[in-house]
């Protein structure tokens, strides 16, 4: 697999904005003392996140823009891409099992936690997602990278065959 420079750029960039996004609430209330732009932030993850305050990591009073586990995905996975350069030869035909083992640890924690064997917490929530992350990054990235060659090699096919005819 080809590693594109550009396109790899181009998702770490948007993965830094989107954890950027998951900061603004605390950053700022943090500088201007205003909420309101916290809320629409708080509004826009609530549709993917449940957002439960005792799941959620809080810095002083202000609570993240989702949860401990999300929080641990979404900068697992930005870390997990900064690593992606480290693992260009991660077989594609092992996308699969690993996507089923790294769920895992999640899978694992929240079982144990519904049956009452242990009791979740922000740690074990935030760890699992951070493994899930890195993890997802680095197995995702490759079948990203080929989509978008793909995508590209077919816009260019297709002007070559306007030029021609």
């Amino acid at each position: 697999m080809e590693h594109n420079k550009n396109t790899y750029l181009f998702l770490l960039a948007a993965v830094t904005v989107w954890c950027f996004l998951l900061l603004s609430p605390l950053l700022i209330s943090y500088f201007t003392g205003t909420h309101f732009i916290s809320s629409v932030v708080y509004n826009f993850f609530g549709h993917i996140c449940h957002q439960i305050d005792s799941r959620s990591l809080h810095y002083y009073d202000t609570k993240f823009a989702v949860c401990a586990r999300c929080l641990g995905i979404y900068f697992g996975f930005l870390f997990g891409l900064i690593l992606v350069p480290l693992f260009k030869k991660v077989v594609d035909s092992k996308i699969k099992i690993g996507l089923l083992l790294i769920t895992l640890p999640m899978i694992v924690d929240v079982s144990l936690d519904f049956t009452g064997v242990h009791n979740s917490n922000l740690f074990t929530r935030a760890i699992t997602g951070l493994i899930f992350g890195i993890s997802s990054a680095i197995l995702i990235y490759p079948s990203f990278q080929q989509a978008i060659n793909e995508i590209f090699n077919q816009r260019e096919r297709k002007k070559y065959y306007v030029r021609k005819t």
